[in-house]
C-alpha cells in the first residue's frame, strides 16, 4: 500500500514541527509572527525568520518595508536595557541589573553594546566585593591582633582547663589562617606595585606571626615608599622652582631649591640650578645697584631707594645695599624737612 504526497507531508510534520512551519509559513502568517515577537522584544526569532525568505519576493514586500521600523525598536530595546540596568547599578541593586542584562541577551543575543555593558558590570561588582573582602579581612586582623594578649593570659592562666585550651587552639587556628591570607594579600599587592597594600598586609600578618622575613618585607617597602615619595616632592620642588623663574620670581625659585636641597643634600640637579640661579641673582643685584647709584648721583633719592629695595629683597643681607638704603634714606628725610619748613 502505497502512501499519497498529502499522507507523506503529514508525517513530515509530526517528525520535525519545526521545518513543517517553515514549509508552509506564508507572508500573512509570517507578519502576524512578527508582531508578536516585537511585542515580547524577541529580535533573534525575528533575524532567524527574516534569513528564511528571499528579499526579492514580492510576496514578502510588507515585511522588508517593515525592516527600519523593526531595527530601531531594536536599537531601542537595546538603549532602554543598558539606561535601566544603569539605574539599578546606582540603586545598589546589582543582581537585578546583570539580570536585566541577562534578559535582554536571550532575546538579542551576542549584541555587542550588551555584552560589553555586562562585562562592564560584572567587572565593576568584582571589584566592589573584592574591596569588601580586603575590607574585612583588615577587620578580622585588628580583632583578632586586640584578643592576642587575652588568649596568651588566658593560656598562662588555666593551662589545664580543657574548654579553655579548646577556646585557645580555636583562636589560633584562625590567628594563623589569618596571618596566611594577609601573607597572600600581600604578595598580590607587590606584584601589582600596590606597596601601600602590601606594607599594611605585610604588617598586620606579622603581628599575628612574627616572622623575620615579614618583618624585612615591612622595612623593604617602607624604604622603598620613602624613596618614592621623596621622588615625587622633589619633582614637584623642582617643577615649581621652573615655574616661578620663568616668572622671574627669583626669590621663590631660590626658596623652592634650598628646600630640595634640605631633605635631598646630594640632588645634583638642584645643586648645579642654585649655582646658576646665584650666580644671575648676584649680576642681577649689581646692575640694579648700579643704576640706583646713578640716580642717586643724580640727585633722584627716591628712585635710587627704589631700585635698592627690591634688590635688597633679592639679598636681605647684602650690606653694600644696607649701607645704601640707610644713606639715601637718611638724605631723604632731610630733604622732606627741609621742604616742610620752606
Amino acid at each position: 500500500m502505497f502512501l499519497n504526497i498529502k499522507n507523506l507531508f503529514f508525517i513530515f510534520c509530526l517528525i520535525s514541527i519545526n521545518a513543517c512551519s517553515i514549509l508552509i509559513t506564508t507572508p500573512a502568517s509570517l507578519n502576524t509572527d512578527v508582531n508578536q515577537w516585537l511585542n515580547n522584544n524577541e529580535f533573534d526569532e525575528i533575524e532567524k525568520a527574516l534569513k528564511k525568505i528571499d528579499p526579492a519576493d514580492n510576496r514578502y514586500k510588507n515585511i522588508n518595508s517593515r525592516l527600519d521600523y523593526i531595527y530601531s525598536r531594536k536599537k531601542y530595546f537595546i538603549e532602554h536595557t543598558i539606561k535601566t540596568a544603569t539605574q539599578y547599578q546606582k540603586n545598589n541593586n546589582w543582581q537585578s541589573a546583570l539580570d536585566t542584562y541577562n534578559n535582554a541577551l536571550k532575546k538579542v543575543s551576542n549584541d555587542p553594546r550588551l555584552m560589553h555593558e555586562k562585562s562592564r558590570l560584572i567587572l565593576e561588582r568584582d571589584k566592589q566585593v573584592a574591596r569588601l573582602g580586603k575590607k574585612i579581612l583588615l577587620l578580622r586582623a585588628n580583632a583578632l591582633i586586640s584578643y592576642k594578649s587575652i588568649y596568651s593570659k588566658l593560656d598562662e592562666l588555666i593551662p589545664d582547663d580543657q574548654s579553655a585550651q579548646s577556646d585557645v587552639t580555636r583562636y589560633n587556628k584562625e590567628r594563623l589562617d589569618v596571618a596566611r591570607q594577609l601573607n597572600n594579600c600581600g604578595d598580590i599587592a607587590m606584584k601589582n606595585k600596590q606597596y601601600i597594600q602590601a606594607r599594611n598586609c605585610y604588617s598586620l600578618s606579622n603581628k599575628l606571626e612574627p616572622t623575620d622575613k615579614k618583618l624585612a618585607l615591612v622595612t623593604r617597602i617602607n624604604n622603598e615608599l620613602k624613596l618614592k615619595t621623596n621622588i615625587t616632592r622633589n619633582s614637584n620642588l623642582l617643577a615649581a622652582y621652573h615655574l616661578a623663574y620663568k616668572n622671574k620670581n627669583y626669590l621663590k625659585a631660590k626658596r623652592q631649591l634650598t628646600t630640595l636641597l634640605s631633605v635631598s643634600p646630594k640632588h645634583t640637579k638642584a645643586k648645579k640650578l642654585l649655582g646658576a640661579l646665584n650666580a644671575e641673582i648676584k649680576q642681577l643685584i649689581g646692575k640694579q645697584t648700579h643704576q640706583g647709584e646713578l640716580l642717586y648721583n643724580e640727585k633722584k633719592i627716591d628712585e635710587a631707594l627704589k631700585i635698592w629695595q627690591q634688590a635688597l629683597r633679592l639679598d636681605p643681607e647684602n650690606k653694600e645695599l644696607n649701607r645704601l638704603i640707610n644713606r639715601a634714606e637718611k638724605v631723604s628725610k632731610n630733604i622732606q624737612n627741609l621742604q616742610k619748613h620752606q
